[in-house]
């Protein structure tokens, strides 16, 4: 049998090495999870929060090699935002886009609709993308969610068919709210009557004269649901809304942390794109109202300040007797200065 030359051994051993190297790789590759998961949200196709969350999704998909596959209900298709946020912290549903609920949260979710924290846009963004978002995950902390983002909204307006006076306030006008005790005391305190109605009914008892106007409308809102019924739009910059992105946290939890940081990522230059993107939108809204016929009074920097204190004199230790000092003092160190 003849021997094989030093450099065929060589080869051959270069060959085998390449081959069981490609092999292990295969098997690594191989071994990494794939995943199905769900996502629900409030908004329908065709809306900018529906095209963000696709944008959202694909982001994912496209860093884990398509490993993770997620599917998307929009439209409440999974059920409201409340019946979605219980789900995902049962583990029932993996991920949701919604807002905060008291049921689930306790009174700390109404941080988010406090009033008088921000002055503008850049103090909002600003806010959500730092201090206040640290302090909606501390608020959340004992719940089985992963706060992964934030979703805006942005300043919510009071739609109405009645003018009035912004300052010192408005006298017998009487506004639909949510109810909830947070808004009921900050606009019972500027002046307004408030009624608390399902969101179904305020368009027609808005039509019938049952009440004057609608508190805390998104300007999404007022153009696709009330440009037709209203004529005026009172731009308060009062309050703010945001949706947060959740997901089930132990399901987060048991991700490789390769997946974890990938996902924590894209979810974070993900939320910093989208106050750009809803502002833009906000902005584009606002100009069709103009154009469609709806007269809109921005408050000017006296009566924000007038009526930032009248909440903040009133609300504000209300919500503090609600969730405690210690938040209070979060907020009151950081929110915009009245001055």
């Amino acid at each position: 049998m003849k021997r094989m030359n030093v450099a065929k051994i060589t080869c051959l051993i270069g060959a085998l090495s390449l081959l069981l190297v490609t092999g292990l790789s295969n098997v690594a590759v191989s071994a990494e999870k794939t995943y199905k998961w769900k996502l629900g949200q409030p908004f329908t196709k065709g809306t900018i929060q529906y095209d963000l969350t696709e944008d959202w999704i694909n982001r994912v998909q496209t860093a884990t090699d398509g490993r993770v596959k997620i599917k998307h209900y929009p439209g409440n298709l999974l059920g409201d935002y409340t019946s979605q946020s219980e789900a995902v912290a049962s583990g029932a549903q993996e991920i949701t886009i919604a807002w905060p609920t008291t049921g689930i949260a306790g009174p700390g979710a109404d941080v988010y609709m406090l009033g008088y924290v921000y002055r503008n846009w850049d103090d909002f963004t600003e806010g959500m993308l730092g201090w206040m978002y640290d302090l909606h995950k501390e608020i959340f902390k004992d719940i089985d969610w992963e706060v992964l983002g934030t979703l805006p909204d942005g300043f919510l307006i009071v739609v109405s068919n009645k003018k009035f006076d912004p300052m010192p306030g408005p006298k017998d006008v009487k506004v639909r709210l949510m109810p909830t005790e947070l808004l009921q005391l900050r606009f019972k305190e500027l002046g307004f009557g408030t009624l608390s109605m399902p969101y179904s009914e305020f368009v027609p008892a808005l039509s019938l004269g049952t009440v004057d106007a609608g508190g805390n409308a998104a300007w999404s809102e007022a153009w696709y649901n009330y440009k037709d019924v209203i004529k005026y739009i009172y731009d308060a910059q009062d309050m703010t809304s945001t949706m947060f992105l959740l997901m089930n946290k132990t399901l987060f939890a048991s991700l490789s942390d390769s997946d974890q940081e990938k996902i924590s990522k894209i979810s974070e230059e993900w939320s910093r794109d989208n106050y750009a993107a809803i502002r833009k939108e906000n902005e584009k809204y606002r100009s069709q109202l103009v154009e469609h016929g709806i007269e809109i009074t921005k408050y000017t920097q006296e009566q924000w300040l007038a009526n930032g204190k009248i909440s903040r004199e009133k609300e504000w230790p209300f919500m503090e007797s609600r969730i405690g000092k210690e938040v209070m003092d979060v907020i009151r160190k950081n929110a915009t200065k009245l001055q």
